[in-house]
C-alpha cells in the first residue's frame, strides 16, 4: 500500500485515539456523559492502541488529560503519536463535555466538541473538528446505555461525516480483587461500514486506578481491527 495512503491513515487512527482520550471514554468506542467534578478533579490516561486492516498496521501511543472546570463543564487534551509501514506523524486534540440537561440523578445529556491538529513531517495542520451529543442513563439494573449522535469534518481529506453509536456499559463484578466493568458497542457513520466493539475495565483502586483494553472490528470485507490498553489514574 502506498506509504502516503497509510500516512494519512496514521493520522486518522491516532485521531481517533486522541479524541478518545480528551473525552476519556476508553475501553469503549462511544462517549458518555459523565463530566469530572469542579474544584481541580482530574484524570490522566495513557494509551497503546494498534490498527490492523489488508496486512498492514499502524501503532499509536498516547497520553490525555481532563479536568472538570465546575459542575457543568469538563476540558481534555490528548497527544498522540503514529506510525505506520515507516511514515510516523504525531497529533494534538483539545475536546471537552457540556452539560445540557440532567432528567434524573443518573442520566445526562451533554456536548462534547473536539478539535485536533496533526504534523506528518511538513508541519502542524488543523485535522479534524467534531460535534458530538450524548446521552447517558439506565438500561437495566446494573446497566447503563450511552447513545451519540454526532458530525465531523476531516480537514485533511476534506471531508464531512454524521456519526453514531449505540454502547452498554456495565456497573461491574468483583473478581479477585478487582472490579470488573464489561462492556460494548456498536459505532458507525455515513462513508463506512460500522464497527463491533467489545471492552473490559479493571477498578484496580476504587476512585483512582483502572486498566482497560478492548477489541473492535469493522463490518465489511476489509475487516479492519482495532485493539487498545490503557491506564487511568485519578488525582
Amino acid at each position: 500500500m502506498d506509504s502516503s495512503i497509510w500516512r494519512h491513515r496514521a493520522l486518522a487512527a491516532f485521531g481517533l485515539t486522541a479524541a478518545t482520550l480528551a473525552h476519556a471514554g476508553l475501553p469503549l468506542l462511544s462517549e458518555d456523559a459523565g463530566i469530572l467534578g469542579g474544584g481541580g478533579e482530574c484524570e490522566v490516561e495513557a494509551v497503546a492502541a494498534s490498527v490492523r486492516e489488508a496486512g498492514s498496521s499502524a501503532l499509536e501511543h498516547a497520553l490525555g488529560l481532563a479536568c472538570g472546570t465546575g459542575s457543568r463543564w469538563q476540558w481534555g487534551l490528548g497527544v498522540a503519536r503514529a506510525r505506520a509501514d515507516g511514515a510516523t506523524a504525531r497529533g494534538l486534540a483539545l475536546g471537552g463535555k457540556v452539560l445540557l440537561w440532567a432528567p434524573s440523578e443518573d442520566a445526562a445529556v451533554v456536548l462534547a466538541p473536539n478539535f485536533g491538529w496533526a504534523d506528518d513531517g511538513n508541519g502542524w495542520q488543523h485535522a479534524s473538528q467534531d460535534f458530538n451529543l450524548v446521552y447517558s442513563g439506565p438500561l437495566a439494573p446494573d446497566w447503563t446505555l450511552h447513545l451519540n449522535l454526532g458530525h465531523g469534518r476531516d480537514r485533511l481529506a476534506d471531508e464531512r461525516s454524521t456519526g453514531w453509536s449505540v454502547a452498554a456499559e456495565h456497573a461491574g463484578f468483583a473478581a479477585g480483587g478487582l472490579v470488573l466493568a464489561p462492556m460494548a458497542d456498536l459505532a458507525g457513520d455515513d462513508r463506512g461500514a460500522p464497527w463491533w466493539n467489545l471492552g473490559l475495565r479493571a477498578t484496580v483502586i476504587e476512585g483512582q486506578l483502572w486498566l482497560a483494553a478492548s477489541y473492535a472490528r469493522q463490518m465489511d470485507s476489509g475487516r479492519a481491527r482495532l485493539a487498545t490498553l490503557s491506564v487511568k489514574l485519578a488525582f
